[in-house]
């Protein structure tokens, strides 16, 4: 899984950045560690199956691997970009990105955007430069 994620790093500066010494940023590593962590799952959660055991809607560990890939890039995001102690994004998004992680396969890229966008909320920044509402007025 680390050497998966380590190649998609290595082609992504080969063949899109111009610097292709220098270090990736922790966006980068993020995305690809958590592509290949849902990709393989590898942290595994043993379960007592049969007829007489309910299903528990309730069971985060049904989303461990997805979970730890999140807080993967919330301890890196933390450490070496934005020198923050806490980094939580809210519930309905938190909830909505780890659905997506367990049941979508999200390329690399996608992923980049999607944790730029984290980043750019943390740090203040907003993706939105305008917004109109249906009367025409300017809103942000």
């Amino acid at each position: 899984m680390a050497k998966s994620a380590v190649d998609d790093i290595w082609r992504y500066k080969a063949y899109h950045l111009n610097k292709r010494d220098g270090l990736s940023d922790v966006i980068k590593r993020s995305a690809y560690f958590t592509k290949w962590i849902v990709r393989h799952r590898p942290i595994f959660h043993v379960r007592t199956t049969g007829l007489k055991v309910a299903f528990d809607e309730e069971d985060a560990s049904l989303f461990i691997n997805e979970i730890f890939a999140f807080h993967y890039l919330s301890l890196n995001m933390i450490a070496y970009d934005l020198k923050y102690k806490q980094l939580m994004v809210n519930a309905e998004f938190a909830s909505n990105i780890l659905y997506d992680l367990h049941y979508r396969r999200m390329s690399g890229d996608a992923l980049i955007h999607i944790y730029n966008i984290i980043r750019n909320g943390a740090t203040g920044e907003s993706v939105v430069e305008r917004a109109v509402n249906l009367k025409g007025e300017i809103v942000i």
